[in-house]
Order: structure tokens, then C-alpha cells, then sequence
């Protein structure tokens, strides 16, 4: 199957397997739209501390795409990426918070949330 989504120029190379570098939380997203799987990760991205790992599993089109554009945005890191059969899943590196009331914080949220 092709992929259907432009190659992420924030992608970096692999960490190595196994280590001391294992997600502290996973969002299974499965087919659930982006627009809700968005609101988990911005909860539980919220939840941890710069540094942290993060995994996401989905198998909705629209969210397999919009993911790596959702780290970039939030200046987080995908340090992995996998494209099972029916399932892609992404490590990522949670970047540093925005401020509470700077510019950063209000583009990493909706107008409505």
C-alpha cells in the first residue's frame, strides 16, 4: 500500500531498540478520528515532563497523517515510527511546555478548546 503521506522532514533516525528509553504513557487511538485523538494527546502530552516518551498507535487515515504535523507544531520529536498491516505507531519525544499565556500555548490548542 503507498504511503499517502508526505515524508516528515522532523523525523529522525530510530533510537536504538530496548534501553532505558521506554514511553512513560501510550494513547491507543485506534480508529477514533484525529480530532479526538488530538485532545488525548494534548492531555496526556500535558501530563508529562520534557524529555518524556510518548506512544500513539492509530489506525485512522487522517491521524496517521496529521501526528508528525502535530509534533513539529508542539516542537516535539518522533524518535520512532512503525507502519504495521492496519496500525502506525509513533515514539515521540515530548519537547519543552510553553509558558502558561504565551504564543506557544494558544497555537497548540484549537480556537474552541
Amino acid at each position: 500500500m503507498p504511503d499517502p503521506c508526505p515524508p516528515d522532514p522532523t523525523s529522525a533516525p530510530a533510537d536504538p531498540p530496548g534501553g532505558a528509553d521506554q514511553p512513560l504513557a501510550v494513547v491507543d487511538g485506534g480508529e477514533e478520528p484525529w480530532s479526538r485523538l488530538r485532545a488525548a494527546l494534548e492531555r496526556r502530552r500535558a501530563a508529562l515532563p520534557p524529555g518524556a516518551l510518548l506512544e500513539v498507535s492509530t489506525s485512522h487515515p487522517e491521524a496517521v497523517c496529521a501526528v508528525p504535523a502535530w509534533c513539529a507544531r508542539n516542537g516535539d520529536r518522533l524518535t520512532r515510527t512503525h507502519d504495521g498491516d492496519a496500525v502506525a505507531r509513533f515514539v515521540i519525544r515530548i519537547g519543552a511546555h510553553p509558558e502558561p499565556g504565551s504564543a506557544g500555548q494558544a497555537l497548540s490548542r484549537g480556537p474552541h478548546e
